[in-house]
């Protein structure tokens, strides 16, 4: 991800504070950008604002994202089934 991508997502959740697909994807852009403390933080904010079962869908969604991402720069395994392939 660009920084004019971020800073992009930035003005929209400065415009839009109360939109949780705007934090999550910023969030998600955040992560990929190596920002991960900055993303979860994001994703808190998405947390608090998700009013409907499709924005919540839209944070889990974005915490599996980060995670994953976390898990990257850990060398660690990542996905919704590293425990199994790491436990095998």
């Amino acid at each position: 991800m660009d920084g004019d991508e971020i800073e992009f997502l930035r003005a929209a959740v400065e415009a839009s504070p109360h939109d949780t697909f705007h934090r999550c994807n910023l969030a998600y852009s955040l992560a990929s950008a190596g920002a991960v403390e900055e993303a979860m933080l994001q994703l808190a904010a998405a947390y608090a604002t998700a009013r409907t079962p499709i924005s919540a869908g839209c944070v889990t969604s974005a915490l599996r994202d980060v995670a994953d991402r976390i898990a990257q720069q850990w060398s660690l395994p990542s996905g919704s089934d590293a425990w199994l392939r790491a436990t095998a």
